[in-house]
This record gives C-alpha cells, sequence and structure tokens, in this order.
C-alpha cells in the first residue's frame, strides 16, 4: 500500500530524530571497532559485509552464532547481533516515534531501515530480515536488548516506557508504545550519564 505525503514526512522526521539522537553513541563504538581491526592486523577493506540481500545468507550465519554466545567481531556485521538488534530497533522506534507522532507499519519500517543504516553503514534491508525472524522466534538475547534498549531510552529522555502485557510480550513493548512528545523546550539531562550506559550495554557485545 502506498505511503501517503503525510507519513512519508513523519517518517523523515522520525528518521533524522533517531539518527541524530544515537549518532554520538553509536560513532564512538564504530571508531573503536575501527581501531580493534587495525590493532588485530586486519586491512581497512577486510572483514566488511557486502551489501544487500547477497550479503544475507553470510551474515545470518553471524546472527545465529550470536545468539549462542557473545561473538567477537571487528567488522561491522556485527551490529546484526540479535542483542545489537533488537537494542537499536527499539531505540529508533521509541525516538522517532516520541518526535513524529504515531507511524503506520510502513512508514516505521522505513524509519527502522533508514536510521540503522545511517548509523551503521550496513544495509537496512538486513534489519528488517533480522526483526521478522525475530518476531518469531525472539531469542533471549534479543529479548534483552529490546528490555535494555527501553532502559536506555528513559535514561536519555527521562520517559519511562510501558512494560508489556498479556496482548504484548515484554520484549515488543518498545515497539508498540507511544512515547509522550517531545518537549518543544528541551529538558535538562538525566543525573545518569549515558554514555557509560551505552558502554555497558553495547561495548561487551562489541567485544570492548
Amino acid at each position: 500500500m502506498p505511503i501517503g505525503l503525510l507519513e512519508l514526512w513523519k517518517a523523515r522526521a522520525g528518521r533524522r530524530a533517531a539518527v541524530a539522537a544515537l549518532a554520538p553513541f553509536v560513532d564512538r563504538s564504530r571508531a573503536r571497532l575501527s581501531a580493534r581491526r587495525v590493532e588485530a592486523g586486519v586491512a581497512p577493506d577486510d572483514a566488511l559485509p557486502p551489501q544487500g540481500l547477497a550479503a544475507l545468507g553470510r551474515l545470518g550465519g553471524l546472527d545465529r552464532l550470536a545468539a549462542l554466545g557473545d561473538v567477537e567481531d571487528t567488522s561491522d556485521s556485527i551490529w546484526l547481533d540479535p542483542y545489537l538488534v533488537g537494542f537499536l530497533a527499539t531505540l529508533i522506534t521509541l525516538i522517532a516515534k516520541r518526535k513524529a507522532g504515531p507511524l503506520k507499519e510502513e512508514a516505521l519500517a522505513l524509519v527502522q531501515e533508514g536510521a540503522f543504516s545511517e548509523l551503521t553503514g550496513l544495509d537496512g534491508t538486513l534489519l528488517a530480515v533480522e526483526l521478522v525472524l525475530a518476531g518469531h522466534a525472539p531469542s533471549r538475547a534479543f529479548s534483552q536488548g529490546c528490555a535494555d534498549a527501553a532502559g536506555f531510552y528513559t535514561l536519555l529522555t527521562g520517559d519511562a516506557v510501558l512494560p508489556g502485557d498479556e496482548e504484548t510480550p515484554g520484549w515488543a513493548a518498545g515497539f508498540f508504545h507511544q512515547p509522550a512528545p517531545e518537549p518543544a523546550v528541551a529538558s535538562m539531562p538525566p543525573p545518569l550519564a549515558p554514555f557509560a550506559a551505552w558502554d555497558a550495554y553495547v561495548e561487551p557485545r562489541l567485544g570492548g
């Protein structure tokens, strides 16, 4: 079904808000990954995943292995670790809906794929595939990533995310929750340091 102009505008606004909020964290982690790649003696063009659905087999294999435990990888494909997929997809969703209001399914998919691609450098279609697979059979790592993202969102914005209920599994609460609108005037930053929280949640998954 075609997306109307209003939904396209909302999707663009939501994607830009998510990227702006998360880029400082992701960029720092990607810089650390690059530094570890150099320390390991890997050339800049080595170990980088090919783009598009042609990469699905290899990256899907990494994803399935990651579900069995921590995966130490210095390439950008590590962002498809189930925990990080749940963490980033939930955060992108919450921040975008806080900025743009409720989003229809097609518009939200555009936001998730576009923001993930801008943040990680990977094809956003790969995130969509992982979300579909996780929706049918969420792994413990994916579910934990979704839950931790709700906590990080609260730390970042000061707004709590409602928990799941009988109709909504706990891991999916962030995807269905509609945050309060972004305030016209930015509030004071929360007392805890978001970068420290990001390091606690994300860096162990990146081999840091």
